[in-house]
């Protein structure tokens, strides 16, 4: 496993040969994140990191921006003989850097420049970074080498008013709504791909590439689990400017009927639908109620379950697995559940010591790859 430093055509150019730690984090949807922890005497310090801008890796196809370099104070080596410092790096994959582009164009609201009737979600999400990004009006706005890449097609034709945001609001949340993954990834040459895809589905007991990950069978160590309702919301009163929709979410099997304490309520402002009074208030329920499913998916309104834990390394091959994949999970208590991998975390130690951990997020039984 090899860690590079590069500057700003994306390529490797300086191995990394000595440090103390790395943690390297890729996200289904969306950017990940590292930190590195090195002495001070490498080439990353100072006005070099001028010079080296990103941060390659040879298990992961992401490319990493080198954000801050922090020396916090002299501290003596390992061995006790003398001083030196330590330095930590730390940064986000190239993703991130859509927070710094906007599709705004000093307007606030939706226009109908930004609504897709009729087309395909990552049709919507590649337009965008077309528009704003790839191809822009203004060529400074573009990211140096970024092309399209792979763009999966395989849902329903639909209809989207997309909100003025961060592009990298606005991409995630398209496809996020869809349960689709995107990443900006090295296509080499000093060129970067834009991709939006999915993963497999793994969960056919039958067949032979099924993958189940638990401490049972050793596929699966220091396994951790995560459950919570503490912000979750399955009922939207989406509030038109003429009437107002109430809209439902299915619920964990212990929740029940929405009502009393089972009734958990996120209201939506939507002023902008059911101004034009020359339309019937009727039309205006669709888009209504469109906007309170679209509010209850929002991740911050979901409930939580989640789980991770450490594939052991004599099962790497065996369990092989990419971000995306639809996997099976048995907990402590022997329950198997359908999950998507949505994270996957390589830590590396001043040993060498490497372990790989997956997260998962629980899906419903009938989600597709």
């Amino acid at each position: 496993m090899d860690l590079w430093l590069a500057n700003e055509d994306y390529r490797p150019k300086f191995l990394i040969e000595e440090f103390e730690s790395l943690i390297w984090r890729d996200v289904y949807s969306g950017h990940g994140d590292f930190e590195l922890v090195l002495k001070e005497n490498y080439l990353l310090t100072g006005g070099n990191l001028k010079n080296f801008q990103f941060l390659r890796f040879s298990e992961s196809p992401r490319v990493m921006m080198i954000e801050t370099v922090d020396i916090p104070r002299q501290e003596e080596d390992n061995d006790g003989t003398g001083v030196g410092n330590r330095i930590i790096v730390k940064g986000r994959s190239v993703e991130a850097f859509l927070q710094f582009r906007t599709n705004t164009n000093g307007v606030s609201s939706p226009e109908s420049d930004l609504r897709y009737v009729g087309e395909q979600i990552p049709n919507m999400a590649v337009s965008v970074m077309n528009r704003y990004i790839i191809n822009p009006d203004n060529p400074e706005n573009k990211i140096p080498g970024l092309e399209l890449g792979y763009i999966i097609q395989d849902r329903p034709i639909v209809s989207r008013r997309l909100p003025r945001d961060s592009i990298y609001n606005v991409v995630k949340k398209v496809l996020d709504d869809a349960e689709y993954g995107w990443q900006i990834y090295s296509m080499g040459d000093g060129k970067l791909g834009f991709s939006v895809y999915r993963g497999t589905d793994h969960t056919n007991r039958y067949d032979m590439f099924y993958r189940e990950f638990s401490e049972e069978t050793e596929t699966m160590t220091n396994m951790s689990q995560l459950q919570s309702i503490a912000n979750w919301k399955n009922h939207a009163r989406v509030e038109g400017a003429r009437t107002v929709v109430d809209v439902y979410q299915g619920s964990p099997d212990t929740i029940g009927p929405h009502s009393g304490f089972n009734r958990r309520t996120l209201v939506v402002s939507a002023g902008d639908v059911g101004t034009d009074e020359a339309i019937p208030v009727g039309d205006d329920i669709p888009e209504l109620t469109r906007r309170g499913e679209e509010a209850l998916r929002e991740e911050a309104n979901k409930y939580i379950s989640a789980t991770d834990g450490e594939v052991p390394y004599l099962k790497w091959s065996e369990m092989s697995y990419s971000l995306g994949d639809l996997v099976r999970v048995k907990d402590f208590y022997g329950e198997k559940a359908k999950m998507r991998i949505v994270e996957d975390t390589w830590t590396i130690n001043e040993s060498g010591v490497v372990k790989r951990t997956p997260s998962f997020k629980n899906v419903l039984e009938n989600a597709q790859a």
